[in-house]
């Protein structure tokens, strides 16, 4: 009898940049592959011990050849995580616009953590407005949405 093993696809990131709490780069492969199922803007979700389930709206950007998760919520999700150098996170793509990830700390365990409110939004994130979002880290490099 043959199964069919329909997976989301997945990666593992380690943290080990110093620049994560702004933008985290997806794995080549990942993107190489999957490009034509991704959206420019997404959202990541994950679940607290509490067994609420959150989400913090983001973006993929193009920097290069590489492709990063970042601006919109994705420091409010580091921040919400207690996110640190040499954390684990695994990434399933659930569908075009959403990520479920699943934070693990350092001993490779869960991370456990609390989030109350049910959307992660806050008046310090940036403004989705419509205007031109486009990313300056001001070393003149050029950020491209997946969509462009």
């Amino acid at each position: 009898m043959e199964q069919n093993f329909n997976f989301n696809p997945s990666f593992i990131k380690l943290l080990m940049e110093d620049d994560f709490t702004r933008e985290i780069r997806i794995p080549y492969a990942f993107v190489r592959n999957l490009k034509e199922k991704l959206s420019s803007r997404c959202t990541i979700e994950s679940e607290a011990k509490n067994s609420v389930r959150n989400s913090w709206p983001v973006r993929i950007r193009k920097k290069g050849r590489y492709y990063y998760i970042c601006r919109l919520s994705w420091p409010k999700f580091v921040k919400d995580h207690h996110l640190k150098l040499g954390d684990y996170l695994l990434f399933h793509l659930i569908d075009k616009t959403t990520f479920r990830v699943k934070p693990y700390g350092a001993d490779c365990c869960p991370k456990k953590f609390n989030v109350y409110n049910s959307s992660s939004s806050s008046s310090d994130d940036e403004s989705d407005d419509g205007s031109d979002d486009s990313f300056d880290d001001s070393d003149e490099t050029e950020f491209y949405s997946l969509d462009e």
